[in-house]
């Protein structure tokens, strides 16, 4: 490109002027245009053409909305678990509670046969005027005995002190415990 301009400019500055004053003008048009390439050449090489940089921002954005998108998304599948998680364990509390239960009946009725076996008669205690309930001594004990769980795990001591202290065995203390948290974590209110 700079020998077209070179040779077209070199006919018409020689009819205009001398030979000297032709040759520096050519010089300085063949700087002014080597200048000019060089120039050129250095932004392309210095940064991004504004449509470049328009085009490396807008990928950025899609890859930030991408990446949102994706947190959404697990974060979404995290509560769906969560939920899941949390109805298993109330299911299974609730099949732990009825076993508790059903297993205190049958302890009830052992001993009211065993007491009967013996000759001793089952002690009968009537709660209330609704409800009657049959109770035996050591059932008392166990009410008792589970009271003091609660009132030492409610005072900040661990299973294992209360067992210790209580002479009853650790697996007892801490699903007495843990049914007495579980208990008290349905009733308190729920906080948002």
């Amino acid at each position: 490109m700079p020998t077209l301009i070179i040779a077209s400019v070199e006919p018409l500055a020689q009819s205009l002027m001398s030979g000297k004053q032709a040759a520096l003008l050519l010089i300085l048009v063949t700087a002014i245009v080597m200048s000019l390439i060089s120039l050129r050449r250095r932004q392309r090489e210095s940064g991004p053409s504004p449509r470049a940089y328009a085009r490396e921002q807008l990928n950025r954005l899609k890859e930030q909305k991408s990446i949102e998108s994706d947190l959404n998304s697990i974060l979404l599948h995290l509560q769906q678990f969560s939920r899941e998680m949390n109805a298993n364990l109330d299911a299974k509390l609730a099949r732990i509670e009825r076993a508790l239960k059903d297993a205190d009946h049958r302890v009830e009725s052992l001993e009211r046969l065993i007491a009967q076996s013996e000759g001793k008669p089952a002690l009968d205690v009537t709660v209330g005027d609704s409800q009657a309930s049959t109770s035996t001594p050591t059932r008392r004990f166990r009410a008792t005995s589970h009271d003091q769980i609660h009132t030492l795990a409610d005072q900040g001591l661990n299973p294992r002190d209360i067992a210790t202290q209580l002479g009853r065995s650790l697996g007892e203390v801490e699903l007495v415990v843990a049914m007495h948290n579980a208990r008290k974590s349905r009733s308190a209110p729920a906080v948002v």
